[in-house]
């Protein structure tokens, strides 16, 4: 995304390693432009008190940076406010709108094929292809 601020990743990317460092069977994500702390596989009662702490202590060390802090699913998320993939669907298909398509086909795809054999099995996915299939087109013979 053109004009995202991510200036605020290298300042917490060391407060994810630290609470995946103390926590077992943890993994901290670094994407284009969000953080993903994952622990799904991780000890239930340890790593939600865990996720807590984590999400409580980057709400407060963001301070004024422009993003959003979220925890769920057995994650704690930052990402720029107003960055999400449901935003992103939005976008696509206001744009599709004015193809008149008849059919729009969504499909994503996880971001490392081999995750679900590392035990990463909760990591969800994240690229989306879109395709648009316009009506045919008739033409008149004259």
């Amino acid at each position: 995304a053109e004009g995202v601020d991510d200036s605020w990743m290298a300042s917490l990317k060391p407060i994810f390693k630290y609470f995946e460092a103390r926590t077992p069977e943890t993994l901290t994500e670094v994407q284009e432009h969000t953080i993903t702390w994952h622990y799904c596989d991780a000890a239930d009662e340890f790593a939600d008190v865990q996720a807590v702490a984590l999400q409580s202590h980057l709400v407060k060390v963001s301070g004024n940076a422009p993003v959003e802090v979220g925890l769920d699913m057995k994650r704690v998320e930052v990402r720029p406010y107003g960055v999400s993939k449901g935003a992103a669907i939005s976008r696509i298909l206001e744009q599709l709108s004015a193809l008149e398509a008849e059919h729009v086909l969504l499909s994503h795809s996880s971001p490392n094929p081999n995750q679900h054999s590392r035990g990463h099995h909760c990591l969800p996915p994240f690229s989306a292809v879109c395709t648009a299939l316009a009506p045919p087109r008739t033409h008149a013979l004259l």
